[in-house]
């Protein structure tokens, strides 16, 4: 396990590797990098981790593999109480963007749209949920559900008006 001092050098190593075509490699190194603890003051370690994050997510998108995404992005949750709100939600994006790049059914992007939704209401990032409301709202419109893809749109509008 890696600890917040080494997570710079690590991910020089999987940068190396990756670079190089040597992606198992990488990769193993680059979830090791996610899984490691971070704490707040280490801004060296937040920025190797968010980087890791990016590359693993370009990994598993450019593999097909969605269901590793999913759990990529369950499982960094944590990581996002340390970061700033708009970074969170860039990186939630992303790794969105991603799983939708790598496959995923409609049935799972809307599954895990709702999880993030949920989470988003729980940790009070309205930004965010409503990011990911409209996200909601294109897969259902997507899926043929207008009904529901409206009913979102307006709930999300209803409370940007409440905002004003």
């Amino acid at each position: 396990m890696l600890d917040a001092s080494n997570l710079e050098a690590a991910w020089e190593q999987a940068d190396e590797l990756y670079q190089n075509g040597n992606r198992s490699e990488a990769q193993e190194i680059l979830q090791q990098i996610v899984d490691a603890t971070v704490e707040a003051e280490s801004h060296e370690g937040i920025r190797s981790k968010e980087q890791a994050i990016y590359r693993l997510g370009e990994i598993h998108c450019a593999l097909k593999q969605p269901h590793q995404l999913v759990q990529l992005l369950r499982s960094i949750r944590s990581f996002f109480g340390v970061l700033p709100k708009a970074k969170t939600t860039k990186i939630v994006r992303r790794l969105f963007d991603n799983i939708l790049s790598a496959g995923a059914t409609p049935e799972e992007q809307k599954s895990i749209c709702e999880e993030m939704i949920a989470w988003a209401k729980e940790e009070k990032r309205t930004f965010l949920r409503h990011r990911l409301e409209h996200r909601l709202a294109q897969i259902n419109f997507d899926k043929g559900d207008c009904l529901d893809s409206l009913a979102t749109i307006a709930a999300i509008l209803k409370e940007a008006r409440r905002l004003d």
